[in-house]
């Protein structure tokens, strides 16, 4: 939600900007600790930063004892890091996890500090339009690589948009585009890197004389030093030590899988579910600014490109946002979480719209429709789940939730889903007087508390591996080598994880190099073990009916 302009009293102010700044730690901090890692990304995620934190070799990443090159690895090195640093105070999930909320102060602090130049007195409403998003609070408290990824666009539009605007730092504002580049190649490959010198390159056509200028020149140099290190250190050494692997990270990770040139990476539903997917994730600030400019367009006419002419800087982030989603619609492999990059862009134009009264008081009455039964019914689920209620629970929670468990609730997350309820409480009794943007910010953030903490514990056991490889590892006998079939990156990092013992992925049971194997199939399409396979263990994770793991010991 946008801001209103309404006027509020000093007393409203202090309390608005103290209950922003308690629900900004919140946001932040909640869904980090406390938990495993979750399927789909973050267990292989944290296999690599395992990997470097128990072999010497930190230059390939690697899922047991496969190399994995669909990524730089800037994001397990700092996870790796962060375990070093938080031991032994956190767990080492949750010590990864650090980085990742290091990684999104760094692109709050970018798209803050952008914002205050381009916008003067906006960088409150651009980073709540951002937090606001449902794709945001979905994906920034995850162990990814485009959490990195993330703070790395933004810095690079950061640095371009802001010399645009103004001329006079051209060092600092080239070091962070180029820096913001280098971040986001090594968090991931190419695309965003592209994107910004897509960008770079329409700006340079649009205002050729400012790159002429000797402060032009002096923001490519300080750009091009900011970026070298980034684009040419790790991937030298890969080329030096495995020429191959880099060959595969390049070609058929990055090239390859925009272009769709490698089967396994042609992997989309098409345009009609990718701009479903920019719409749900970006709501609300993305349909909001879709129905300003359309609205702006209708009524004022003339060239939008025009106007923006006379504004360099945020004609900077329209022209990334135009790009950006073009290269995303564009590719031939799609996942929701590609669109995070295009985020921090969305946020800074919505974070200039000034809605009328009318449309403020319907945004309070929008957020307070959608959060206060929302928040009502976590409320009474989390505590029906911990009294073990037999409420009549939906489908999609008795799918995906082992709600039959009867699992203890601590008194810290019975603390915290009570000041989260006080919150919203006091956004109920002053949120005439708020911003359409506090009243959603603060109703997104009292539902994700109390999701992640009253229903932590039954979310954690239905989404982490802790459950299955915890028993495997107290059955699983002395070994010198353990081979794995069936089993995806997540689930053989997840094995090395809890054995201790990096699994050898093979894809013939009739050549078997270990005496020790496990296997995932379906219960209801069992593999077919040869001749004299001896099953230890049989596990699951608790909720799920499909997949299954089993232990096999080779009989003498």
């Amino acid at each position: 939600m946008l801001p209103s302009s309404s006027p509020a009293s000093p007393r409203t102010a202090r309390l608005e900007r103290v209950l922003l700044l308690c629900c900004l730690v919140a946001y932040l901090l909640a869904g980090l600790f406390g938990r495993g890692l979750w399927k789909a990304d973050e267990p292989y995620s944290f296999g690599m930063v395992w990997n470097f934190l128990t072999t010497p070799d930190w230059l390939i990443p690697r899922v047991g004892t496969a190399p994995f090159m669909e990524k730089p690895p800037l994001m397990y090195w700092t996870g790796a890091l962060a375990v070093r640093l938080s031991s032994p105070w956190l767990s080492a999930p949750d010590g990864a996890r650090l980085a990742v909320l290091a990684w999104m102060l760094v692109t709050l602090a970018a798209l803050a500090w952008l914002t205050q130049r381009v916008l003067p007195g906006r960088r409150r409403q651009a980073v709540l339009a951002l937090l606001g998003m449902l794709g945001i609070v979905q994906h920034s408290h995850l162990l990814i690589a485009d959490v990195p990824q993330l703070a790395g666009a933004t810095l690079g539009l950061a640095g371009l948009a802001a010399q645009l605007h103004d001329r006079r730092h051209p060092w600092r504002h080239g070091l962070l585009f180029g820096s913001g580049l280098g971040i986001a190649f090594m968090s991931k490959g190419l695309l965003v890197p592209g994107v910004l010198g897509l960008t770079g390159g329409l700006c340079a056509l649009c205002w050729p004389r400012r790159l002429v200028e000797p402060e032009g020149r002096r923001w490519l140099l300080a750009a091009s030093l900011g970026a070298l290190p980034w684009l040419l250190i790790w991937p030298l050494l890969l080329w030096h030590r495995a020429p191959e692997l880099l060959h595969t990270w390049l070609w058929t990770n990055n090239i390859g899988r925009f272009f769709g040139l490698e089967a396994r990476n042609s992997d989309s539903d098409g345009l009609v579910s990718s701009l479903a997917d920019l719409v749900a994730l970006s709501f609300p600030t993305g349909p909001i600014l879709l129905g300003a400019t359309l609205w702006q367009l209708h009524h004022r006419g003339g060239s939008p490109l025009r106007r923006l002419g006379r504004h360099p800087g945020l004609a900077t982030v329209v022209l990334y946002t135009i790009v950006c989603l073009a290269v995303l619609l564009k590719s031939a492999v799609f996942r929701s979480l590609y669109l995070l990059p295009l985020f921090p862009a969305l946020a800074l134009l919505a974070a200039r719209l000034q809605p009328p009264l009318p449309l403020a008081r319907f945004g309070r009455v929008l957020g307070l429709g959608v959060w206060t039964p929302l928040i009502a019914l976590l409320a009474l689920g989390g505590l029906g789940l911990a009294r073990g209620w037999p409420l009549p629970w939906p489908a999609l929670i008795r799918d995906h939730l082992p709600i039959g468990e009867r699992l203890p609730v601590s008194l810290l997350a019975w603390t915290l889903a009570l000041l989260a309820l006080v919150a919203w409480g006091l956004v109920l009794g002053v949120c005439r007087r708020l911003t359409p943007a506090s009243v959603w910010f603060v109703g997104l953030t009292v539902s994700w508390s109390l999701a992640n903490s009253l229903w932590l514990p039954w979310v954690d056991l239905g989404n982490s591996y802790a459950r299955p490889f915890t028993e495997l590892q107290q059955v699983l006998p002395p070994t010198a080598c353990l081979a794995s079939y069936g089993l995806g990156e997540s689930e053989r990092a997840m094995v090395h994880v809890y054995t201790g013992y990096p699994p050898q992925e093979i894809s013939d049971l009739a050549q078997v190099p270990c005496r020790i194997l496990v296997v995932q199939d379906e219960r209801h399409e069992a593999v077919a073990m040869p001749t004299g396979w001896q099953e230890l263990w049989q596990g699951a994770r608790p909720g799920n009916r499909k997949e299954r793991f089993r232990a096999f010991r080779l009989s003498p």
